[in-house]
């Protein structure tokens, strides 16, 4: 099982016990589960954005591919790798 689907499994079994006595703690251990999906998926896009550049990808392509702009995938990605940080312009 991949980390994605244990962080489903987990957020089901939540959801069933959910109509507890705590809804506090309910709602709270729901929150976590999401901001670990969220760290997950950040570093997952990370890594994969690392790989394509390392293939020659332009930032161009990488923004379009992620909903953004050149520019606006340049600013959050640039300082994930080494090497190829340097220039936006491709």
């Amino acid at each position: 099982m991949n980390t994605y689907t244990n962080h489903a499994a987990n957020i089901d079994n939540l959801a069933a016990t959910y109509r507890t006595d705590d809804m506090d703690a309910s709602n709270e251990a729901i929150l976590r589960s999401y901001a670990a999906m969220r760290r997950d998926l950040e570093e997952a896009t990370r890594c994969q954005v690392i790989a394509a550049r390392s293939m020659g990808m332009s930032w161009a392509k990488i923004g379009a591919a992620m909903g953004m702009s050149k520019q606006g995938a340049w600013d959050q990605w640039r300082k994930s790798g080494t090497g190829w940080t340097t220039s936006e312009d491709d």
